[in-house]
């Protein structure tokens, strides 16, 4: 009963809940979590705008590399272990424009060297 009004509100509860609709809930809770997290430490990030995918190239650029491998929709969990770091390997052994053409082992490697 609401103290203000004195009327019994009425909520319509469903007997089952969607597993997608479990995880979409779940997704949203963890990524407040997140941003709150990042608020605290004071880390700035990106904001990539829904529906535009350019202002995230980077991304955009692995996932169609990925989808070279694995075209949309494969579930992954038919591939073993082995497929996945394969392809692990092979994307990372890749030079990369943005890396001066180095790939990202040796990048972080002269990142590393410099910083000592």
């Amino acid at each position: 009963m609401d103290e203000g009004s004195r009327e019994c509100l009425a909520i319509d509860v469903a007997g089952s809940i969607r597993s997608r609709r479990v995880i979409e809930v779940l997704a949203s809770l963890v990524a407040y979590a997140v941003q709150g997290w990042l608020r605290e430490e004071k880390i700035e990030t990106a904001y990539i705008e829904p529906g535009k995918p350019w202002q995230n190239g980077t991304n955009e650029n692995t996932n169609g590399l990925l989808r070279q491998y694995f075209p949309k929709g494969t579930d992954l969990t038919k591939h073993t272990r082995d497929d996945l770091d394969a392809v692990a390997a092979a994307l990372n052994s890749r030079p990369r424009k943005t890396l001066n053409w180095k790939t990202p082992a040796e990048a972080l490697e002269d990142h590393l060297r410099s910083s000592q």
